[in-house]
């Protein structure tokens, strides 16, 4: 049975000195103490037990067979003791190496991160700024190229129309020229300039007309072409208000316009029709 310092031995007893001194087996046990789990493994013809007691040196200094057989086993003792404490201190070592390691890893670690997500964060963030560039390069160059062909527009309308009511931002004819300039879904380019033409006298006459009153609005100002701005009310019978007729190149020839809320002043652009 192990006793309160953890170590075993025999239960054969030697023979104390006569000088009362003690061998190494106790200072092995006492060290033993410090040391918790380590065991003494009994060596041949040793059998342990509860009577196990610490063994002295013979008489005239010298030594039996048991006593030598003692000290034999006293030195496995301390030799399976120092094993132990050994393994427990090398063990406690290897746990701090591996602490100390495993925090410098985590450091090293951290600090080869840190280039990574710079290189992800940038990865992710350019082609969102390449994105905002195109966009505002598109926004800027659809905005010159607006403001070039309004250039181009206003040349056309002029034949037609006089810069002082071109220029005025509450005639028909500059809310006219901005709505085909800016917010005409047909878009006609510049160089169309018997298109813009009719299409602008058709404008001014809405504008002049109080359009945005009309009971009917006969698509006036949508992105159809102008021989499709009409449309038909039925009442006692089927009337077509709006653009009622066109040739066959598509120029307007005829409009009827009544009973549908008009007021106003019939332009002078409606001569270029």
């Amino acid at each position: 049975m192990p006793k309160g310092n953890g170590i075993y031995s025999n239960d054969r007893d030697v023979g104390a000195p006569k000088d009362g001194s003690i061998l190494a087996a106790e200072e092995t046990r006492e060290n033993s103490r410090s040391v918790p789990g380590a065991f003494h493994i009994p060596g041949p013809r040793q059998e342990a037990g509860p009577q196990a007691g610490l063994r002295f040196a013979p008489a005239e200094g010298g030594q039996s067979r048991e006593q030598r057989n003692f000290d034999n086993e006293a030195d496995i003792v301390v030799e399976g003791a120092t094993v132990h404490h050994d393994d427990v201190v090398h063990a406690m070592i290897r746990d701090e190496n591996c602490a100390a390691y495993i925090y410098g890893r985590k450091f090293n670690l951290f600090i080869l991160i840190l280039p990574c997500l710079a290189v992800i964060g940038a990865c992710i963030a350019i082609p969102f700024v390449i994105l905002d560039r195109a966009r505002r390069w598109n926004q800027d160059n659809s905005h010159s190229r607006s403001e070039s062909r309004c250039e181009g527009i206003r040349k056309v309308v002029s034949s037609v129309s006089t810069s002082e009511s071109l220029d005025d931002t509450s005639s028909p004819q500059n809310r006219a020229l901005e709505w085909l300039c800016f917010h005409d879904e047909l878009e006609l380019p510049s160089n169309e300039q018997q298109e813009i033409t009719q299409r602008y006298t058709l404008a001014v006459l809405y504008y002049s007309l109080g359009g945005s009153d009309w009971t009917v609005d006969c698509d006036f100002l949508s992105a159809a072409h102008e021989c499709y701005w009409f449309d038909v009310t039925f009442d006692k019978d089927a009337r077509v208000k709006g653009v009622t007729d066109c040739n066959e190149d598509l120029k307007v020839t005829r409009i009827m316009i009544y009973w549908n809320n008009i007021y106003g002043t019939i332009p002078d652009e409606v001569q270029s029709l």
